[in-house]
């Protein structure tokens, strides 16, 4: 998988720049997402998952049960993103 990406994603683009970076990493999925490990076709939103979980990390995003449960869905528009 390694050689697939670095030969067709990481040649050299015609608007390279100083500022891109032509580094990819690897990293193993993580253990709280054991069951998904083999679900290749699920890529795309195992790693939506691993980046908002990296980006996302403040509890100012994080919406609680209790808050769920008393406001319902509209608890998760409460939610700002500053």
């Amino acid at each position: 998988m390694q050689s697939i990406i670095k030969n067709s994603l990481l040649v050299q683009s015609e608007h390279f720049s100083e500022f891109q970076t032509r580094e990819c990493k690897f990293y193993q999925v993580p253990d709280y997402l054991y069951g998904w490990r083999r679900a290749s076709n699920m890529t795309s939103f195992l790693g939506a998952i691993i980046v908002s979980k990296v980006a996302l990390n403040d509890p100012k995003y994080h919406t609680s049960k209790v808050d769920y449960n008393e406001l319902g869905p509209a608890s998760i528009h409460s939610k700002q993103f500053n």
